[in-house]
């Protein structure tokens, strides 16, 4: 048996749990939940997810649970908070950090990483930030793949473009304007604007005839589908990149910040450039992928394989 424990609030905590909860469910192996907060505890037994979850408030609620668990193996840890050193007291079980889907915000560079006896790290990319503070080398390391983005892998994509619109100014409803005569799929995640109301953008599409599909959220499938994907800086995902799909950036300021992976892909500021953009233009980002994401990790399930030998 295994654990996933948080100690973090409602919030937070169920964000980090609901990244990791599929692939632990996928493994079939043995494991429970252990939560510290009590809100967090009450939103997840709402959930009715056919999993044993805990709630251990104190030290001394942890001591009481773990007496009760005497096939307990390992317990993973997603972010570094400073009730977990309750749980680090326990020597005989392994002590695992997998971080989150956030994890430029929440896999703080800190010494507390000494304590864990593993990490297992998504990327390249997360190693060498680490490794810029911490001696890694004295630490037992894997690297697993960007959990989050598994869900997106796709072994073939299909010639279709993805629109994902954050918000509007008069630049992206041009290019909004150019993607209703398509077949391609838009997402508008904020529906709130002072262009169009969603359900007036709905009647248009009905009224005209056009056959583009339109809908408020990313799904899997529209990622896994995409050969090309055009969004704005606010809806950038990494995960975009998975399956090496075209992806093409609005970005309109002009402060040139950009983190190193933004800097490799296609940018527009204005209807005019978004137009000069070649299709066939397409930026090399294998190396890239494989830096952020551990793609190969992904495709050769190395974190089930390593959950499954614990």
């Amino acid at each position: 048996m295994i654990i996933l424990a948080s100690g973090e609030n409602e919030i937070k905590g169920l964000n980090h749990i609901k990244y990791f909860l599929k692939i632990f469910q996928f493994s079939d192996i043995k494991f429970a939940i252990l939560v510290r907060n009590e809100k967090l505890f009450k939103k997840l037994n709402s959930l009715k997810l056919e999993i044993d979850i805990f709630y251990a408030k104190s030290a001394v609620d942890v001591d009481e649970l773990f007496a009760k668990l005497q096939k307990l193996k390992a317990i993973f840890y997603m972010s570094n908070t400073t009730n977990n050193i309750h749980l680090l007291r326990y020597n005989e079980y392994k002590h695992i950090f997998i971080g989150s889907r956030y994890y430029k915000r929440d896999s703080i560079v800190t010494n507390m990483l000494k304590a864990y006896d593993e990490l297992w790290l998504q990327s390249r990319a997360e190693y060498n930030k680490l490794a810029a503070n911490l001696p890694l080398d004295k630490m037992q390391i894997s690297l697993v793949g960007k959990i989050g983005a598994k869900e997106y892998l796709s072994k073939k994509t299909k010639d279709k473009s993805l629109y994902i619109f954050s918000s509007f100014d008069d630049v992206q409803i041009r290019v909004l304007r150019y993607a209703l005569k398509s077949s391609d799929t838009i997402i508008i995640k904020n529906n709130k604007n002072d262009y169009f109301a969603f359900a007036e953008l709905q009647d248009y599409l009905k009224s005209n005839n056009l056959e583009c599909k339109l809908d408020t959220s990313i799904q899997a499938q529209y990622i896994k589908e995409a050969s090309k994907i055009i969004c704005d800086e606010a809806s950038f995902n990494e995960d975009f990149l998975i399956n090496n799909a075209q992806v093409i950036v609005y970005y309109k300021n002009n402060d040139n910040k950009l983190n190193d992976l933004l800097k490799h892909l296609q940018f527009y500021k204005t209807y005019d450039e978004f137009l000069s953009i070649d299709n066939n233009d397409k930026v090399a980002l294998g190396n890239f992928v494989e830096y952020y994401l551990g793609k190969s990790f992904l495709l050769n399930n190395i974190f089930i394989n390593k959950l499954k030998k614990l």
